[in-house]
């Protein structure tokens, strides 16, 4: 490469940290031109490029993608890495359908690495539906494409901050008006319910949420079905995990009312103790089947199945 060719790449370059200096949202929108100027030409930076539809009702997922998209944008400009090295855009269909057609483009949205290559064969598509939209799984995909990692830093949540902050002031107001019978505390029923709930949030995987931050949900984009198990044992979605939680505490609560209505008891007749362990015997059964059948699902090869396959 001549080093005319150089400097035309480095003023390409330059002009692109230039328009994107002063902007809290590095993301540069396109029109045609721009687009071919500086996506389809030689170019010496990777680009990452997010073909949607904004402001549209049709597309919900269109909006949510974004809104993520932004943050991945917003964190890479906060970076102490941040360089001309990788470049973030957006072609909108309402205001650019031109690049639409070019692409030969059908459906949206649609996120793409381009990296420093003239080729349009080059590019890679991001794979939302295996994925998901969340800003630190395009973190991870972008940093297997380009070797850049972007640390992902999230808005303050205001809302749940005053959540927390009220709950902590009525559990400290509680506390105080009632400082003279906490001997509730050391109740054995309150102390087994929170040591049932501790354990059911050990082992619904709320750590691996922590962890991996998986998608609350996956929607299939063509047909609009949710799915709120993961295929596989390797994978797990948000709302799943509150799902094992249920069934853990329905099954529970049927050992215990079983237990409960063994003993024989004076406040109680004995046909009201069959009605709880009948009932006892029924959220074991079903809740216990349910959650055989969701990890059947999971895992294809387990045998084993009870009222639910």
């Amino acid at each position: 490469m001549s080093v005319k060719s150089q400097n035309t790449l480095k003023a390409k370059s330059q002009e692109l940290m230039n328009l994107l200096q002063n902007s809290d949202i590095p993301i540069l929108h396109l029109d045609l031109n721009q687009f071919e100027y500086y996506v389809k030409s030689p170019k010496n930076y990777s680009i990452i490029l997010m073909f949607t539809i904004l402001d549209s009702q049709d597309c919900k997922i269109c909006s949510e993608i974004y809104k993520e998209y932004k943050i991945l944008a917003k964190s890479w400009k906060k970076c102490d890495l941040y360089s001309n090295k990788i470049f973030f855009m957006i072609a909108d269909f309402k205001k650019a359908p031109g690049i639409f057609e070019d692409m030969k483009l059908k459906s949206v949205p649609l996120l793409v690495y381009w990296p420093s290559k003239k080729k349009k064969s080059s590019m890679e598509t991001y794979p939302i539906e295996k994925l998901g939209i969340e800003a630190e799984r395009m973190s991870l995909w972008v940093y297997s494409k380009t070797n850049i990692q972007i640390r992902i830093v999230r808005p303050v949540n205001y809302q749940n901050l005053l959540m927390i902050l009220g709950a902590v002031l009525l559990v400290l107001s509680i506390g105080y008006w009632q400082r003279n019978r906490l001997s509730f505390l050391l109740s054995r029923y309150v102390c087994a319910t929170l040591a049932l709930a501790f354990v059911y949030i050990m082992i619904s995987g709320q750590m691996w949420n922590r962890i991996r931050s998986p998608p609350f949900m996956h929607q299939n984009h063509k047909t609009g079905q949710m799915t709120y198990i993961a295929p596989g044992g390797s994978s797990q979605f948000v709302a799943e995990t509150y799902i094992v939680i249920a069934l853990n505490a329905a099954i529970t609560l049927g050992i215990i009312m079983v237990q409960e209505a063994s003993i024989p008891r004076k406040r109680i007749n004995k046909n009201v103790r069959k009605v709880i362990a009948v009932v006892g015997l029924l959220l074991l059964s079903i809740f216990f089947s349910q959650l055989l059948s969701i990890f059947r699902h999971k895992y294809g090869n387990y045998p084993y199945s009870f009222l639910f396959k």
